[in-house]
């Protein structure tokens, strides 16, 4: 059964990234949380990428939020939090030139990637 605080969907994406859906009081919110490991000599480079991106990702239709943290002392982490107003919003961004640069950009500088994506 299917109700607040259970998952609805737990699968692996072709990147071989887990991520899991959650359904939160029947409020629609995709929450997208990808962790991010990077070496110090591509930290830089990746970041000033995402960051370039970051203004033309939050005007994408149905996005309300994109940031990105970085943690303090820590040269290898770096965290991306987005959120759409629906789980279909997120997945037409995912067909957008801007996602293919952003996960380009990823899966080269970057070590290791986590995401995982919840609906409210």
């Amino acid at each position: 059964m299917i109700g607040p605080g259970w998952p609805i969907q737990d699968s692996r994406d072709a990147n071989g990234v887990d991520s899991v859906l959650w359904v939160l009081l029947g409020v629609t919110l995709l929450i997208e949380m990808t962790r991010i490991n990077v070496s110090a000599a591509n930290r830089k480079e990746l970041f000033l990428t995402i960051c370039s991106l970051v203004d033309s990702i939050s005007a994408e239709p149905g996005c309300t939020s994109y940031r990105v943290y970085v943690e303090e002392g820590n040269d290898t982490s770096m965290v991306l939090i987005g959120e759409w107003e629906t789980k279909e919003d997120w997945e037409n961004y995912q067909r957008s030139s801007g996602f293919a640069v952003l996960v380009g950009a990823i899966n080269v500088l970057s070590c290791r990637v986590q995401t995982d994506r919840m609906l409210f």
